[in-house]
């Protein structure tokens, strides 16, 4: 299994052609993205983007819900239309994901719908969690450390 890497800077890469762009935009429309990753803003927000970034570069669809919709105790319905619509799921499991219960919602909506998913293990944050326990059943980590966060 191979893992991504978070390099710290890389040269901005060349735009895409407007035609490119276009066509990707609707691809991701009529199928989702690759790639959902869930977070909590409160700890993980840079991890979340880099790792965005990151796959991106590698041409994966990736989404992260950085600022388009209010934190809060409801997911709006179409933060769980792309989560439904996503290829796979990338839990980044830090202690504020583990406090969320955005991210027991994001796992339980995409659980009910696909079974990709991939956590990244921030020093067993989620070991104690019941929802983590009874909906990902030993699918694949990496853990880190949580200065990795940063």
């Amino acid at each position: 299994m191979s893992s991504v890497s978070i390099p710290a800077a890389e040269p901005a890469a060349r735009p895409a052609p407007p035609r490119r762009r276009a066509l990707d935009g609707a691809r991701r429309f009529l199928f989702g993205h690759d790639v959902f990753i869930s977070y909590a803003r409160a700890d993980a927000l840079e991890y979340a983007q880099a790792l965005a970034d990151q796959l991106t570069r590698e041409r994966i669809s990736a989404y992260v819900d950085q600022l388009g919709t209010p934190p809060g105790p409801t997911m709006p319905p179409l933060l769980l239309l792309r989560l439904r619509t996503s290829s796979m799921l990338v839990l980044v499991g830090s202690p504020g994901a583990a406090a969320s219960a955005a991210a027991a919602e994001e796992v339980d909506t995409f659980g009910r719908h696909n079974n990709r998913v991939f956590v990244v293990d921030v020093e067993g944050a989620l070991d104690g969690r019941d929802w983590y326990r009874t909906r990902i059943r030993g699918g694949p980590a990496r853990r880190v450390a949580a200065a990795e966060l940063a």
